[in-house]
This record gives C-alpha cells, structure tokens and sequence, in this order.
C-alpha cells in the first residue's frame, strides 16, 4: 500500500520539535536496558563506549550480504560493539517508487540477526540523496523534470565527487514522497528488528562545488515563505543568479530551513513504521571549516530546525583538505543545544574515515573528539578488509593510523572515562 507523506515542510518541522519530550527515553534493546545520558549510552547500567563499523553493501543480494555475515564474528573479535547498516534506497527499490519487496529485504534480516547473536548491536542508516548517487534510475524514468537546477539554469549533477549523477531537489514533493516512502517501508520491513539507532541521510548538504537550487518547485516554495517572511527578496526572474541573491540572509535561512525539514521528514518516515516509536536517531552535520553558506546555508538556522534526534554526529572533525583539527563544527552544535535545552550525545560521523592520516596525526584526531565531548563512541569506515581505503589489509592486521585505535583501546577507554567524570 502506497504511503502519502506530503506535509508541509513547516508542518513536519513543528511537529518533530514537539517530539522532544521523548529525547533520549531508556529502552529495552535486544534484552538490555539502555539509556542516554549526558551523551554517554549506559548498558545495564554500566556506561559503554560504542566501538562502531560503518559498513556500506547491496544488503539486498543473498551472496553480497552473506560475505558481511561471515565477517560479524572477526569484528566481534575486533572489539566493535555496533554495526552500522547503510542501507541506499536504489538497492531495495529500482523503480523509484518507495515500495520495499519483503524478499529484497531478507539479506538484511538475516545480517542483523547475525550481528545481535554476536552480541553486537545494530543499527539502520538510511541514504536517499548523497548528491543523487543512491536515487533510484526508475525514479528519473517516471518523472525527469524533478531535476535540482543550478544557479546557471542548468540541470544539477553531482560536481563534487563528480559521479555526475542527476540531483534532486529538497522542494520537490515527488521526491520527497518516493524517498519517505522508501524509509517508512524498510523500517516495516525491519519492524521486528531492534537497532540501536536509526540514521537520517549521510551528510545532509547542497553542493559545495555549485549553487543549487533554482528550479520550479525551489520557487513555489520560496515564494511561499516568503509570505510569512517580511524582507525576503523576490525569487529572481532569469539566470544566472547574482550574488546578491545567492548570499542573501533571507534566502539562505529558506535554505537552511528547507534542509532541515527534508531532515525532520526522514525522522518522521524513520520512526512511522518502527515498533519502537522512541527509537534513537542520529543526525550528520556536515561542517568541513569552510565557508558553509553553500552548502547549508544559514549553519545555525540548520541545527536550530532539526526536531526530535538525539545523537549529533559531527562531519568534519577535521578541517578538510587541510585536516587541521576542527573546533568550530562542535562549537555550532554545543551553541544550539544550549539555546534549545536539548543533551544530544555529540560524537562524529566517521571519527577515522579514508583520510590518509600519519599514526601522529591519529593519535591528535582521537584526542580531540575526547576533548570536544565524545562519549558516546567511535564510528570507523571503511572497515571492508583489503580495500585501498580500509582501515584494515587483507588479513585484517589495522593499518598503521587503525593500529593507534586498535592495539591502545585500554588505553583510550581509560582516557575517555577520565573525561566522562570531569
């Protein structure tokens, strides 16, 4: 049965702010009695540091997810304490449409109950964007002219990691729709599951190489804001967009806001179908010490309308490319949790990626996380054994920047409980 899910952004923006009484409620997971608080995850009453392994395949193909499952017993053996699941929406559904087949997810099922009887925990990320890389071709097929157009008037594609893959727009209700679909239906697909937490989109942004987004529904939109929002320029009637417009406060709040709500929708979709309605959810905020204008407009505008979540998890913890250790992206999050009264349990999306880092600067990196708050845990990806960019060769020895995590976990575990007590 097709789900509607057409609220209006400010509508699905409201009534996840009104969710907050839930923040961080003690639940039952996999027999265990788990709870947040003060951004620390207490199990059974003992505080546990999540050692997480952010893991990315076609979960949907028998043959793909049962490699995964034979490896669940060596990250056990590893140390690691939660498999994060990204789960993309082309995967499960090629038509585009939202529906999940019960047999598509099967792989799936079969892969968390192989993760919990390793006495692990797991947990469900969702991707229905990464700049249109994970949208289903079926989705293009049925409607084409949802297209993201940039500040040009051109169709948007991907620019930034330059997979060129069509881009759509956070306005458009289509997308929206097929998109919440397609979460509302995995997660009653996955409704017997117990997960830890549930993960909105990774890395929630527009283009940092291109100005988008121009197109129909961005304007019908705007202009509807725009009522309620005295001073806020007219959409502009031709292209290219001038600067005037593009850095305007009124329109980058309209962004930011629009961002957020695409946010809050995935929380509402995330949650519709879950047996547990208090499921925690992690929310990426995607700060890399540049100029964020671009790709969230009004940063604190941003933080500042994102509804019921409850573990922040903070993307760049380094300043990218230089990868100096970051202050401002904790330092955004820290202000808006005191301004909306909230205990987010701050901790990073991929707190050791692909970044090629020396063993020195590792150490710096991990340091740093402790010193901006993480309690919570550690996320590490690519954790796929052999890979270029995995933390791990072929026979699973840590490279050399994971050995400084790996071989010394004592040693960072008593370090953060020092600063867990302070």
């Amino acid at each position: 049965m097709k789900i509607t899910r057409l609220f209006p952004y400010l509508l699905v923006t409201l009534f996840s702010c009104c969710l907050l009484c839930a923040q961080g409620r003690p639940r039952v997971i996999n027999g265990k009695q788990c709870e947040l608080k003060n951004g620390a995850l207490y199990v059974d009453g003992k505080w546990q540091f999540m050692k997480s392994a952010r893991v990315v395949g076609h979960f949907s193909d028998p043959a793909v997810t049962q490699i995964w499952i034979d490896r669940m017993p060596m990250y056990k053996k590893l140390g690691y304490t939660n498999i994060v699941l990204v789960c993309h929406w082309r995967v499960f559904d090629t038509q585009g449409t939202g529906e999940v087949p019960a047999s598509s997810v099967e792989p799936l099922r079969r892969l968390v109950d192989t993760i919990n009887a390793q006495g692990m925990f797991a947990s469900l990320a969702v991707e229905t964007y990464s700049l249109g890389a994970v949208v289903p071709e079926g989705f293009w097929k049925n409607m084409p002219a949802q297209q993201a157009v940039t500040s040009d008037g051109k169709p948007a594609i991907d620019t930034d990691h330059k997979s060129e893959a069509r881009m759509p727009s956070f306005c458009d209700e289509a997308y929206l729709e097929a998109s919440r679909n397609f979460i509302a239906n995995l997660t009653r697909q996955m409704a017997d599951k117990n997960f830890l937490y549930c993960e909105t989109s990774t890395h929630p942004h527009y283009m940092g190489t291109t100005d988008i987004d121009y197109n129909a529904a961005a304007k019908k939109a705007y202009d509807a804001w725009r009522k309620d929002n005295t001073g806020a320029p007219l959409f502009p009637a031709t292209f290219p967009i001038r600067d005037t417009f593009l850095k305007n406060k009124h329109w980058n709040r309209f962004r930011a806001e629009r961002l957020a709500a695409w946010i809050n929708g995935e929380i509402a979709a995330l949650r519709e179908n879950s047996s547990d309605k208090n499921i925690w959810i992690a929310v990426d905020y995607f700060d890399n010490g540049e100029g964020n204008q671009r790709r969230l407009g009004d940063a604190q505008v941003f933080l500042n309308s994102l509804g019921d979540l409850q573990i922040m998890q903070v993307y760049w913890n380094r300043h990218h490319p230089a990868l100096k250790l970051d202050d401002k992206a904790y330092g955004a999050v820290y202000k808006v949790m005191k301004e909306k009264n909230v205990s987010w349990a701050v901790t990073e999306s991929n707190s050791l990626g692909f970044e090629p880092l020396t063993p020195k600067e590792t150490e710096a990196c991990m340091k740093s996380t402790i010193r901006h708050g993480t309690q919570f845990g550690w996320e590490f990806h690519s954790v796929d054994p052999g890979l270029p960019t995995s933390q791990y060769d072929a026979d699973w020895n840590p490279r050399a920047n994971m050995a400084v995590v790996d071989k010394q976990w004592d040693k960072w575990l008593k370090e953060i409980e020092k600063a867990l007590k302070r």
